[in-house]
């Protein structure tokens, strides 16, 4: 079982990570990490075998079974919000590890969707570039090409198209 740890100022290390991870490009490439927000992404990540960092609830944790390496903490939902890149989050706010590419990575044609809020949009661009007007024969999602990452208000997904 993880120990919980409650956060409680905004210059803990945990909410000064988040915060660099999020809005810093560097730092984030330099630690390998990006930020996620939600329950049904954490889950999503879960099941996609992602490998987390840490997760952050605000007031307390979620029912989410997490493997035992995976940190937690909690926070008042004050800091919370301080530590989230999104305006209003429902959390929790967790970091996930930046996949590893063997070799180089190439994409032929692809959709980038960018400052994506709601991600039920995917399902419309999708439909869309389907219907021969963008003369794509298939369209092909691959999970290992996706990547989410939590930049102020903003989600970049990539989507590969074959």
């Amino acid at each position: 079982m993880n120990l919980m740890e409650n956060i409680t100022s905004r210059k803990n290390r945990i909410i000064c990570h988040f915060r660099s991870v999020a809005n810093d490009r560097e730092y984030r490439c330099n630690c390998g990490e990006y930020v996620c927000d939600g329950l049904k992404t954490l889950r999503e990540a879960l099941h996609c075998g992602a490998e987390l960092g840490c997760v952050l609830w605000k007031e307390k944790a979620g029912d989410v079974k997490l493997p035992d390496t995976v940190a937690q903490y909690t926070a008042p939902t004050e800091l919370f919000e301080y530590a989230s890149p999104l305006k209003s989050s429902g959390g929790p706010v967790f970091t996930v590890k930046m996949p590893k590419r063997d070799g180089e990575f190439k994409l032929e044609r692809a959709i980038v969707l960018e400052n994506l809020q709601d991600p039920g949009n995917v399902g419309t661009v999708i439909r869309t570039a389907n219907t021969g007007y963008l003369q794509w024969q298939t369209l092909r999602y691959e999970e290992q090409t996706v990547a989410m990452n939590g930049f102020g208000n903003r989600m970049t997904k990539i989507i590969s198209i074959r």
